[in-house]
């Protein structure tokens, strides 16, 4: 792959950073929204070679994977990383070549933060550049440059970071957390001080001081060689297949739960387009109304539905990743009930936030595809469904291995 000295740096950015800051700091820049998972397999093969991550989706979206990163340094990229999700993935990917810049950065890389939730925030806007909460690491740095400066107590800033804790990112605003702490009469004594720190902009700013640096140093302009000789696909696309997906289990049961897997968890309206192709079926209006259905007609659609979209998934090569990522959310469910693990707050307020940044509702349209591949399960049991998994996975990674019986290893060991 080649480049050109005129094609220009790509930034990532939204709530952590304005578009004319990143235009005075990185003039060659071009400003892209929050970065979502295959944005840099796109723009790498339209030949960008430099991108710098700041802001990027979590819940609304698929967020930018490592596996991604990873392909893109390999193929000859550089790849800067800062403030929000950009900090989260150099601290990942850094032995591999990505370049953190930022205190973030060497707090998440450091292990002194590991959950994302640091750096979650509310946005608002078509294209997510607007935030509309005060994310959690940008609370602790402002609350611990006010302590040490006696602006604000040591004992209310410790109260205020408690209460900015237990609250969701997205109503995690100062007046919210001071009124929790108790601390609401300090609010306009305190609030300008704390205002005033912004560390999210801050390591953006510096991530972008250091790009134009490189750039101005760099004789190659960001161009680097290849460390592979594979042509760059996206990582589904060259997935290695495994013999038997479906590990000898009859397709004819796993269509259904297939589906209704992808159908409850908000994926299935993204495969709409390919089902109305492989159905033969007209667009919204020109099919029958969902009224005058019978629930035979609907389940024979969601039959029909489910073998085409079980053929779409195999044509396209995705099948196999799709089948993994249900049985893992079903091993997952019935772990949790066998330890029995429930969800706490924290797992149910981000699995309801999630799905519902994915789900439409059941009667928000009159087509009858549209409506058969809606969830129809309970909001309250979809959700608890997914916030079993993430609790699951946090008391697994939380507890000693001998503490969990499904982890044990049996009497006489193995091989």
């Amino acid at each position: 792959m080649t480049e050109g000295p005129n094609i220009p740096v790509l930034v990532f950015a939204g709530p952590s950073i304005s578009a004319s800051e990143v235009s005075a700091l990185l003039p060659r820049a071009e400003l892209r929204p929050p970065i979502r998972r295959g944005d840099l397999y796109t723009a790498r093969m339209l030949r960008h070679s430099v991108f710098v991550i700041l802001d990027g989706v979590f819940f609304q979206d698929h967020a930018v994977a490592p596996r991604e990163v990873l392909d893109v340094l390999q193929d000859g990229a550089v790849v800067v990383g800062a403030a929000s999700i950009g900090a989260l993935r150099a601290a990942e990917c850094w032995p591999a070549g990505m370049v953190g810049v930022g205190l973030i950065y060497r707090l998440f890389r450091a292990g002194l933060l590991d959950s994302d939730d640091e750096v979650a925030v509310g946005v608002a806007g078509a294209h997510g550049h607007k935030g509309n909460s005060v994310p959690l690491v940008n609370m602790r740095y402002a609350l611990s440059r006010c302590s040490r400066a006696g602006v604000v107590p040591r004992a209310a800033a410790s109260a205020l970071l408690t209460a900015a804790l237990e609250t969701f990112y997205t109503e995690r605003h100062w007046p919210t957390v001071f009124r929790r702490a108790g601390l609401g009469a300090h609010l306009e004594d305190w609030l300008p001080a704390l205002q005033s720190w912004d560390l999210k902009r801050l390591d953006a700013a510096r991530a972008l001081r250091h790009t134009a640096e490189f750039l101005r140093l760099d004789g190659a302009g960001g161009v680097r060689v290849r460390a592979t000789s594979a042509p760059l696909l996206p990582n589904d696309l060259r997935r290695e297949r495994c013999a038997d997906a479906l590990q000898g289990e009859d397709p004819r049961r796993l269509q259904r739960r297939l589906f209704e897997h992808l159908r409850d968890t908000g994926e299935l309206p993204n495969h709409l387009p390919m089902l109305r192709q492989r159905l033969r079926l007209p667009g919204v209006g020109s099919g029958e109304s969902c009224d005058t259905q019978s629930s035979d007609q609907r389940d024979t659609l969601e039959q029909l539905a489910a073998c085409a979209l079980w053929d779409g998934l195999e044509a396209s090569g995705q099948l196999a990743s799709q089948v993994f990522h249900l049985r893992a959310c079903e091993e997952a469910v019935q772990l949790a009930r066998g330890l029995g693990v429930e969800p706490g707050v924290l797992e149910l307020s981000l699995a309801e936030t999630a799905l519902s940044c994915r789900r439409t509702p059941v009667g928000g349209s009159a087509d009858p595809l549209e409506r058969a591949v809606l969830s129809s399960k309970p909001w309250t049991q979809t959700v608890r469904e997914q916030a079993r998994t993430r609790s699951v996975k946090r008391w697994l990674f939380q507890s000693p291995r001998w503490s969990c019986p499904a982890l044990r290893v049996p009497p006489g060991g193995g091989r």
